[in-house]
């Protein structure tokens, strides 16, 4: 499967007048993958969050469960 295209560093301007780097990543999906998309937007409901904060949380979700690193979502630790 083919997942990221590319990453980006894109410069946003903070409140403080200068400005930092943030990483950006796309995904792309093949004409057979629309079975992954319904099983995202699920998953953002049952989690109640976006797409990006989806991506992240999985991510510290399985690195958890394969490295034992604890991460914390708001003030509860998974």
């Amino acid at each position: 499967m083919q997942q990221v295209l590319y990453t980006r560093d894109a410069v946003r301007q903070t409140t403080k007048g200068g400005f930092h780097r943030v990483l950006r990543k796309n995904v792309s999906y093949n004409k057979y993958e629309d079975h992954i998309q319904r099983i995202e937007k699920e998953l953002m409901k049952k989690h109640r969050l976006g797409y990006s904060a989806l991506v992240k949380f999985l991510i510290l979700k399985e690195g958890q469960q394969l490295f034992g690193m604890p991460f914390f979502n708001g003030n509860q630790l998974l």
